[in-house]
């Protein structure tokens, strides 16, 4: 049996490399296992690994390879799920890493008035999988597109390595990182009550230049609408920023962002004088706030063991062990 890893065409964010991850992991258990790339008119082919993600040792599909045969395991991400019209013969599983970039693609918005979030009549196709990345997916998927819950499986992801490795101890500066794709309105104007604190946003930095960033900063916010558990406040968090959120998406799930509530902000905008009284505490007591983080921290340095165990499970239910 071959699995095809479907990815967006030198697609570089955390998703693409979630898909190279999953590749790389059915690699090292001995599955056939390659990466096929679609383009923005929805054409699947072989293609070239992108840069980053040549460290996760993946191959590409064969120029001439059909991925549709019988004993083809085709997953395709949540993004992409018009392009299961193309299989008639491989086995389906969607993996679903973003429900807003579901919800927000042109394929369900052009529908969405005719056939709500679910214009592939998804719940009509039990032969179809479905894993999840966040707790917050699952809970779509079960409660709006109405999928039964048996043929919904976890499968969530991890960080890069790079986060984890030791690092020694850095003099921490009173700044606040963030994200400005993510929640950029809603950061803009918090920020207007806070003109004596210094923000860094995190744009044009490789790899190990965020690495440094958030080794040296004290707080993260992300105000943004967690589509699925994101990546950089987990990057963040085993850096050693203490954390701050809004509560959209996945942030509203204690199981996907399990910080304490006193750092997750419903009304950001209207919160905006809490949150600062939060960061210039933070800012005074950095080791005790930080501290607080220790569970959510030990969490996400156990992902990528999870990560594996939940692989195995995926194997064993497609080869019906």
């Amino acid at each position: 049996m071959k699995f095809y890893i479907l990815a967006p065409q030198n697609g570089i964010s955390g998703g693409p490399e979630l898909l190279h991850q999953l590749a790389s992991m059915l690699t090292e258990k001995g599955i056939d296992a390659k990466m096929a790339y679609y383009n923005g008119n929805g054409e699947i082919a072989a293609g070239t690994v992108p840069e980053p993600y040549r460290i996760y040792g993946t191959q590409s599909m064969e120029i001439h390879e059909d991925p549709d045969k019988a004993d083809s395991v085709v997953i395709i991400p949540e993004g992409a799920v018009i392009l299961a019209r193309q299989f008639s013969q491989s086995r389906i599983i969607f993996w679903w890493l973003s429900v807003n970039n579901y919800t927000s693609s042109w394929f369900v918005q052009k529908n969405k008035e005719r056939y709500g979030f679910d214009p592939l009549n998804m719940r009509e196709h039990p032969e179809w999988g479905h894993m999840c990345q966040s707790m917050y997916a699952i809970q779509f998927l079960r409660d709006v597109i109405k999928i039964p819950e048996d043929n919904i499986a976890y499968l969530s992801d991890y960080i890069n390595d790079a986060y984890l490795e030791e690092y020694p101890p850095f003099n921490r500066k009173n700044i606040v990182v963030y994200n400005p794709v993510k929640g950029a309105q809603i950061t803009a104007e918090i920020k207007k009550h806070a003109d004596d604190i210094e923000w860094v946003p995190i744009e044009n930095m490789n790899v190990e230049q965020v690495r440094q960033l958030l080794r040296t900063a004290k707080v993260y916010v992300d105000f943004g609408e967690h589509p699925g558990k994101d990546r950089i406040p987990r990057e963040a968090a085993v850096s050693g920023c203490v954390i701050i959120t809004g509560r959209e998406g996945a942030a509203a799930y204690k199981a996907d962002v399990p910080i304490p509530d006193e750092y997750k902000f419903a009304s950001p905008i209207d919160q905006a004088e809490d949150i600062m009284k939060l960061v210039k505490d933070i800012f005074m007591n950095y080791e005790d706030h930080y501290r607080r983080f220790d569970y959510y921290i030990r969490m996400i340095k156990s992902e990528k063991a999870w990560f594996e165990q939940d692989v195995d499970k995926l194997i064993q239910r497609v080869m019906g062990i």
